[in-house]
C-alpha cells in the first residue's frame, strides 16, 4: 500500500504544489513520509504527508527549517482527528485531494506568515509585564469586557488579537503587553500558579501550576500573534489538564 500512497501523491500533488514551487522530495527512508520542500529566501519549507503506523490513514503537516514544530493539517482542518482514514484506493485519493486543498487554501498562508520575523519582546516590556502586571490585566479586561472566570473568555482575547493584527502590519507591543498580563492573571487566578521574574533569562513567568509546571504568558502571546495556529486557549487547556 505504501507504493500506491507514494504513487497518489505524487500524482495528485505535484502539479498543484508546483504552481507553488514546491518540489516532490525522493528519498529512501522513512518509507511512510513523503515531502515537498520548497526554498524560500534562505528558509526551507516542507509539506509532509505520512501514514499511521496502526491504520489506513494518512496525514498531512507543514514546518520550515526555522520552525520545525511547525503546524499539523489537523490545527488547519480545526479538526480534533490527527488523521484521516481511508478504506481503499479510491477514497484514499478522495483525503489526498482534500488535503492538498486544505494546504493550498490554509497551509500557502500559513508558509507566508512564519516566513516573517516572530516578534520578540524587549526586556523593558517583560520587565513592565512583571512589575505592573496588576494595572495591566485590570485594564485590558476593563477596556475589552473581559471577565476572569469566563470559560470562553481566552477564545475572546484571540478574536481581539487577530481583529487588530488584521488592521496594521507592525507588531502592537501595547496590545500584546495587556493580553500577555491578563492571560497570565487568568492563569493565576484559575489555576493557582504564581508569578515570578526569572533574573537569569530576564522573563516574567507564572510557576508553580500543578506540581511543576511553568508557563511563560508574554511568549505564548508573541507566538499567537506570528501563528496564530498556536492558540493562547490550546497552552491554557494543556495547563488545566496537567493540573
Amino acid at each position: 500500500m505504501s507504493m500506491k500512497i507514494k504513487a497518489a501523491i505524487k500524482r495528485l500533488a505535484s502539479p498543484v504544489f508546483k504552481e507553488y514551487r514546491f518540489s516532490f522530495e525522493e528519498r529512501k527512508s522513512p518509507s511512510d513520509l513523503w515531502t515537498f520542500c520548497r526554498l524560500n529566501g534562505e528558509i526551507m519549507e516542507y509539506i509532509e504527508f505520512d501514514k499511521s503506523n496502526y491504520a489506513n490513514a494518512i496525514r498531512v503537516n507543514l514546518r520550515t527549517s526555522e520552525y520545525y514544530k511547525g503546524v499539523a493539517g489537523s490545527r488547519l482542518a480545526d479538526s480534533v482527528e490527527e488523521w484521516w482514514e481511508y478504506q481503499d484506493q479510491e477514497s484514499l485519493e478522495d483525503i489526498i485531494r482534500k488535503l492538498i486543498d486544505l494546504v493550498v487554501q490554509k497551509g500557502m498562508p500559513w508558509f507566508e506568515c512564519v516566513a516573517k520575523p516572530r516578534p520578540l519582546a524587549s526586556e523593558e516590556l517583560k520587565r513592565r509585564l512583571y512589575d505592573e502586571k496588576d494595572m495591566l490585566s485590570e485594564e485590558f479586561a476593563s477596556m475589552y469586557a473581559l471577565e476572569f472566570n469566563d470559560p470562553l473568555a481566552l477564545q475572546k482575547l484571540q478574536a481581539i488579537l487577530l481583529s487588530r493584527k488584521q488592521e496594521m502590519e507592525e507588531v502592537d507591543w501595547v496590545l500584546i503587553l495587556g493580553a500577555a498580563a491578563y492571560y497570565g492573571e487568568y492563569i493565576r487566578r484559575n489555576l493557582g500558579a504564581i508569578w515570578f521574574w526569572k533574573e537569569e533569562t530576564s522573563v516574567a513567568i507564572l510557576r508553580e501550576i500543578g506540581e511543576r509546571l511553568s508557563h511563560n504568558p508574554m511568549a505564548a502571546i508573541e507566538l499567537f500573534w506570528w501563528d496564530s495556529y498556536n492558540t493562547v486557549a490550546g497552552y491554557y487547556r494543556f495547563l488545566e489538564d496537567s493540573v
